[in-house]
């Protein structure tokens, strides 16, 4: 009996110190995987709004001017019929998106998006919450935020949380690359989804 408590201890203590391990990385294996497949949605949503209605800087879209919900809607109009969507919040439900403050990298805060007027918000078929807002810079005509496992915790950038741009240079979808994904960073970790696809790995996270 003895030598079977020692062994059940035994067993308890290594299971102690793999099974956490091994949930970190089915975790993030996962999220690896919804980045990614979010990164597909985007972009073929994007090809296709252009394939249809041509270039987005014919659109009749100011992305000069000052952000606004006008401007998001007019976005959206051109993209909604080539997301799924299960619902649709627009810019004025604020329940698609976590309600409270959005955390950096490092675990700072960072901004509650229900609080800004030109964020349209929707969630996926798959559960994703999903907010895009007009970029109005040289560089960007507007970003995806994407909230991989929706509303649930921990909502923070380079977690849970990505972002993608529709640069201007070639009207494509792409990962955010311009910015760092470091965790003793006061930065945001918006870079975070061009370290994933580009690496396959949420390495960053172990530094």
């Amino acid at each position: 009996l003895a030598e079977v408590l020692i062994t059940l201890g035994i067993i308890g203590v290594v299971a102690a110190l793999t099974i956490p391990t091994l949930m970190q990385k089915m975790n993030r294996k996962d999220t690896i995987s919804k980045v990614k497949k979010a990164y597909n949605t985007f972009a073929t949503a994007v090809d296709m709004a252009i394939s249809n209605n041509g270039s987005i800087d014919k659109w009749g879209i100011d992305f000069d001017g000052n952000k606004t919900e006008e401007e998001v809607t007019q976005i959206m109009s051109y993209l909604k019929p080539y997301l799924q969507i299960s619902k649709d919040c627009g810019t004025t439900d604020s329940s698609c998106i976590y309600d409270g403050m959005y955390k950096k990298l490092n675990g700072n805060n960072h901004a509650d998006y229900t609080k800004i007027d030109w964020v349209y918000s929707f969630i996926l078929n798959d559960g994703s919450s999903v907010w895009v807002n007009p970029q109005n810079t040289a560089t960007s005509y507007f970003a995806f935020a994407v909230d991989v496992n929706g509303l649930k915790g921990p909502n923070q950038f380079g977690v849970d949380t990505f972002s993608f741009h529709v640069y201007r240079r070639n009207g494509k979808v792409t990962p955010e690359c311009d910015s760092d994904c470091d965790v003793s960073s006061a930065i945001l970790g918006a870079g975070c989804s061009c370290y994933i696809i580009e690496n396959d790995s949420m390495d960053y996270l172990n530094k």
